[in-house]
């Protein structure tokens, strides 16, 4: 490796550093818009969103319609 590639690694590695504590918490449509419920029956103690599988516990994880 010579001495540029390395001096532009340190740099990128430098700032990736800096940069990831201010990185935001991504987001899927469930946390945005709300989980969705099953059609039908659903099997356990809680119903599971459609979309990512979650147990819904409460009607206000759920989205509008």
């Amino acid at each position: 490796m010579t001495a540029i590639n390395k001096v532009k690694t340190t740099l990128t590695d430098m700032v990736n550093s800096f940069i990831t504590p201010f990185a935001g918490k991504t987001a899927n449509q469930c946390d945005l818009n709300g989980h969705v419920f099953p059609k039908g029956q659903w099997e356990g103690e809680f119903p599971k969103c459609v979309h990512c599988n979650k147990e819904i516990r409460s009607a206000e994880e759920m989205g509008t319609p």
